[in-house]
């Protein structure tokens, strides 16, 4: 749990010279390079922590490192901020390299507040905390203390420390920084060259949240296009992305996803929700801790709201045979419940897996293999039901789409407001609408058989009915 709280301001002039620290007035330690100095063994300071660091061997490899690719324009930088781990106090310090355009962590290190010598490491593949001594151990075993560019890993690319706002467009530019972000990333894709070697999890560290106040990396989302088109990826199946691009209220990397390919299903609909909500309870917490950690003016989950509900009601059947099987199980053995044709709009309730469970105009659920599931109007117009008011009372007809229907805005009671090729129209019922209509026509429906059983005459008691009772 983390008690002090760091501003980090990144510039090239935070770099200087040996034996000089720089101190921000009301903070901690910027980004500096220095020697290391003989660690003391009684409570240290920020200044200590750094300089018993920077004293150790791995890190002093990592000053060379960064010296060689710089021609010592640049030095080893460091990051300090301050947390607690087992109810122990600890500096947090980042070694890493700072650049114009970005921050490269290369290892995390902790340092006991009551003693420096006491030392922890961030195991980088297991993200857990370990000793020093273990770390090393590792290292030993696992080799990586060979040279730092034999193996090039996609976070040593992105990671929770690197702020990235060029894009790949501007790798040929005569910059140090980036031609040497060139370099790893031709090292890691001639180390990575097939799909199997790319790891879809690594989509996640491409993600944003500008919402938050104490944003310490950030990368261009243009880098989510290029690895998706790079390594072919299926977008279909990316459904731990889509959900770390909607809870971080990620709009370019939403519609990134959906553009390449994302079907959209009622569970990213019910993730938006929930952020709604995660986003109404950090702002009351915004008003009653006195101090601003959720950015609202950054929040983008209204646009992601509208992305979503839109591309869900284009949903629909595309097959060559001109329908496709709506199936009682996940399997292409399993019971027909009917035929959808091709064109047909559906509502997707999951999109795991490679069945996925619709729900048709006629109300049946049941599976359709995600092949013969599309989004969009590209090839099929699409009708829809829109009505003049947003009440099922009121006057409606039926209009195809030809190429995008468009959500200008919800009701508060659960109508769309829609625009069709540009075009203003009306209001189409959400889901939650038509649910409660089903649920108004049940009662009412159960109320006039209550009715019925009232005024049906009592049956006259037989001969038989008085002897049993």
């Amino acid at each position: 749990m983390r008690n002090i709280l760091l501003v980090i301001f990144i510039f090239p002039s935070s770099i200087i010279s040996c034996n000089k620290i720089i101190f921000l007035l009301g903070f901690y330690l910027s980004i500096i390079s220095c020697d290391g100095q003989k660690p003391k063994s009684e409570k240290c300071d920020a200044d200590d922590a750094i300089n018993i660091i920077n004293n150790l061997l791995e890190v002093q490899r990592q000053s060379k490192y960064v010296d060689s690719i710089s021609q010592n324009k640049k030095h080893l930088s460091f990051m300090i901020d301050s947390l607690e781990i087992d109810h122990k106090q600890y500096y947090e310090v980042k070694t890493g390299f700072n650049t114009e355009f970005h921050w490269e962590t290369y290892t995390i290190f902790y340092v006991d507040k009551n003693n420096c010598n006491t030392i922890m490491v961030n195991e980088v593949i297991s993200s857990e905390i370990i000793s020093l001594e273990e770390w090393r151990e590792l290292n030993k075993k696992t080799k990586n203390t060979k040279n730092m560019t034999n193996t090039v890993e996609f976070w040593n690319l992105f990671n929770e420390g690197t702020i990235i706002k060029f894009t790949s467009k501007d790798l040929d530019r005569p910059d140090s920084e980036i031609q040497e972000f060139k370099r790893k990333l031709e090292l890691y894709e001639e180390q990575h060259p097939l799909i199997e070697d790319f790891d879809e999890e690594n989509l996640k560290s491409l993600i944003n949240n500008e919402t938050f106040f104490d944003l310490q990396y950030y990368t261009d989302s243009s880098w989510l296009t290029y690895f998706i088109d790079k390594y072919k990826i299926d977008c279909t199946k990316l459904n731990q992305v889509m959900e770390d691009a909607i809870k971080n209220e990620d709009y370019n990397a939403v519609k990134i996803l959906i553009e390449k390919g994302y079907i959209v299903s009622n569970i990213e609909k019910d993730i938006v929700e929930e952020t709604y909500e995660k986003k109404k309870f950090l702002m009351e917490h915004n008003q009653k801790d006195g101090y601003i950690s959720y950015l609202a003016e950054n929040s983008k989950i209204d646009d992601i709201s509208k992305i979503i509900k839109t591309k869900y009601l284009t949903n629909h059947i595309e097959d060559t045979d001109g329908y496709t099987n709506l199936r009682k199980e996940k399997n292409a053995q399993s019971e027909i419940l009917q035929k959808i044709k091709t064109g047909e709009r559906i509502n997707v309730l999951g999109n795991t897996g490679d069945w996925w469970q619709v729900k048709t105009k006629e109300g049946k659920t049941g599976y359709v293999h995600k092949s013969r599931i599309k989004s969009g109007n590209n090839n099929y117009p699409i009708s829809y039901i829109i009505y003049t008011h947003p009440d099922f009372h009121s006057s409606f007809s039926e209009k195809t789409v030809k190429n995008e229907i468009e959500i200008r805005y919800t009701t508060s009671t659960g109508w769309d407001f829609v625009s069709i090729d540009g075009t203003t129209v009306g209001y189409l019922p959400t889901e939650e609408a038509l649910k409660e209509k089903e649920q108004q026509e049940k009662k009412k429906h159960s109320f006039l058989v209550e009715d019925e059983d009232d005024t049906k005459p009592e049956k006259k008691k037989g001969f038989w009915d008085n002897l049993l009772g």
